[in-house]
């Protein structure tokens, strides 16, 4: 580094690095200070190349689900326009699985064009239609509505709404790729980060870790409604209250773990943690219960077995989240403490 006029320092860049973005005489470098009180060196076209459309074209597959994962995969990548070649003579209802799959789990993906050669998909939200925040904010109130009609469905022995509950778990995955997507383009492009409101791209492995949760919660919730279904009628009162119970213990933990992550709130993240361990307690009692039972059929107590597990898990995913708040409250003190 050198100082000339007195007040003015020179730093000479890379040859190597200068080439590679192709840097010319006359061009703007952004310098933006880190909160490490390092600088981050960015052309300034970079920061500018928001307006275009990334393209991909997916080779063609036989199987429809493989196609469904690349569809999905290109989605997370987060390709703009994506060409789906289709194989000669698909089987029957291979491009109506793929447009469904689109439609229902891809946020802002829509069917633009079809051919007999190729599907045309275009994702037409961008991150500031949604942001991250706010799609997480999302998932969890979804969430938390699978958990509370849960409680609700099982006191009134309500099968249909307990098949309403785990057909909203589609909702839950479609927030879930799309905050995936947003999580992927920060961490290539410096201007989407700070537009989503991140300072590091450490945090986005936090918020990617949150999503995963709130999803794998939504599972579960979903999971524990599908497998009650059919047999919520030849459940026994003591094991029907433990399980209601359950599903409340559900709400509480779910509730305190993103009211901690929203304050960064360490002293309730360790409460979460605590309260979640009451789940396990609960499913004990339940177990007891149904060992001792007699009356009920064997399918219908394994089925109560796998809710159960399937609601305990779920609180476990909320302690999940309050961990991540120690995480990132312990990782600012030591990055203030270096500083």
């Amino acid at each position: 580094m050198q100082i000339t006029g007195g007040s003015t320092y020179i730093v000479s860049l890379p040859k190597k690095w200068v080439e590679e973005v192709s840097l010319k005489r006359g061009d703007y470098v952004l310098l933006i200070p880190q909160p490490d009180l390092s600088l981050l060196l960015v052309p300034d076209r970079v920061t500018t190349r928001g307006g275009e459309n990334r393209e991909i074209t997916l080779s063609s597959v036989r199987d429809p689900e493989a196609c469904v994962r690349n569809i999905i995969a290109a989605y997370l990548m987060g390709y703009d326009v994506i060409h789906v070649r289709l194989p000669k003579s698909p089987e029957e209802g291979y491009t109506d699985t793929i447009k469904k799959i689109t439609r229902h789990k891809l946020i802002g993906a829509e069917v633009m064009g079809e051919t007999a050669e190729e599907i045309l998909i275009r994702c037409l939200l961008k991150h500031a239609d949604l942001p991250l925040k706010d799609a997480i904010s999302r998932m969890y109130v979804l969430t938390r509505s699978m958990c509370t009609d849960l409680a609700r469905a099982i006191e009134e022995r309500n099968p249909r709404l307990l098949r309403q509950i785990y057909t909203r778990d589609d909702d839950v995955d479609r927030l879930y790729f799309f905050v995936l997507r947003q999580l992927r383009e920060a961490v290539r492009d410096r201007k989407i980060l700070q537009d989503l409101g991140l300072s590091t791209a450490r945090e986005c492995l936090d918020y990617q870790l949150v999503a995963r949760y709130l999803e794998r919660m939504a599972d579960h919730a979903s999971r524990a409604a599908y497998v009650l279904r059919e047999t919520i009628g030849e459940i026994g009162s003591e094991v029907l209250r433990l399980l209601k119970d359950l599903c409340e213990e559900c709400v509480v933990v779910l509730d305190k773990a993103m009211r901690s992550l929203y304050g960064l709130d360490v002293e309730l993240a360790n409460s979460v943690i605590m309260e979640a361990k009451k789940a396990i307690e609960v499913e004990l009692k339940a177990i007891h219960v149904l060992v001792r039972s007699s009356s009920m059929p064997l399918a219908t107590i394994l089925y109560i077995r796998v809710a159960l597990e399937s609601l305990r898990r779920l609180c476990e995913y909320g302690a999940d989240i309050a961990e991540i708040v120690i995480d990132i409250m312990i990782g600012k003190e030591s990055l203030a403490g270096s500083l």
